[in-house]
């Protein structure tokens, strides 16, 4: 561990509001998702009233979160991560109230400026028991249009071709299998509760009608990308390269993403859209 990241983590273990309000924006340079407007005075005095926190971080998509011996809050420090925690919480409800409810079995409340949860367990999970989780799931699928599902999970796909001067990139009106889908199942989204349950968070890409593999698929290359410390467009090229998973599915699976990552009040990285309209071109 270099130094910085020493001192990065010995900033988070931090536990005096007013510090950590000032420890923010420098924190946060490097992340889109934190819009400096959201960390004002009534901010600070969210912060002082929610005090006693053990530690804290920021996630990549922009929340603060606080940690306590036995629950975490979540703060929105933009735009964008105060419709995924809103999202997060309808979807939670949604499962909380169907046949799915053990997957959330763990408290989570909205409050007027932020969200409270269970304190949870990490787990080390094998693709095996990922591949097992998701059978509960895949026990529910159906045979749709993809058309059918097209704007709630495609929602930015011409947009994005439009950025990318992309043309001739098509969506074909095919046969799939449906079935209950995460969105964003990776190792971080899998945890266990006091029971030592396994449940789901971040839910925010929850959908009832998605598409069959797309999660475990999406889990693979999340971890792998980790691990090798490469984009998650790399492991895709990796992938088809090497034949692993079918080239129309991986394709599928990339406009799905990038529609989903993609969102007009953040502008991301060039190279985030050269990358994708490099699939394209290569195709």
């Amino acid at each position: 561990m270099t130094v910085k990241k020493i001192i990065r983590k010995l900033l988070f273990q931090i536990k005096n509001p007013f510090v950590v309000y000032k420890l923010i924006p420098l924190l946060s340079k490097k992340n889109l998702y934190v819009d400096e407007k959201y960390v004002n005075n009534d901010f600070l005095k969210l912060l002082k009233k929610l005090n006693r926190f053990n530690k804290f971080s920021i996630s990549s998509t922009g929340s603060l979160i606080l940690f306590y011996s036995d629950k975490v809050i979540k703060i929105p420090l933009g735009d964008v991560s105060k419709e995924s925690l809103e999202k997060n919480y309808e979807n939670y409800l949604l499962l909380k109230n169907s046949e799915f409810k053990d997957f959330v079995d763990y408290k989570l409340c909205k409050f007027d400026k932020y969200y409270e949860m269970d304190t949870l367990e990490t787990i080390n999970i094998s693709n095996h028991e990922v591949e097992k989780i998701l059978d509960y799931f895949n026990a529910k699928s159906k045979k749709i249009r993809l058309s059918s599902i097209k704007d709630k999970l495609f929602y930015n796909f011409d947009k994005v071709n439009k950025i990318c001067g992309i043309k001739n990139v098509s969506f074909e009106d095919i046969e799939i299998e449906s079935c209950p889908m995460h969105g964003d199942l990776t190792e971080n989204n899998i945890m266990q509760n006091k029971n030592k349950q396994i449940v789901l968070i971040d839910l925010d890409r929850f959908v009832m009608e998605g598409i069959c593999g797309f999660d475990l698929l999406h889990f693979k290359v999340d971890r792998k990308s980790k691990r090798l410390k490469v984009s998650f467009f790399e492991c895709i090229k990796q992938m088809i390269d090497n034949s692993q998973v079918n080239k129309n599915k991986l394709f599928l699976y990339i406009k799905y993403r990038v529609s989903q990552e993609h969102n007009l009040k953040v502008k991301l990285d060039k190279n985030y859209y050269d990358n994708y309209k490099s699939f394209f071109n290569d195709e």
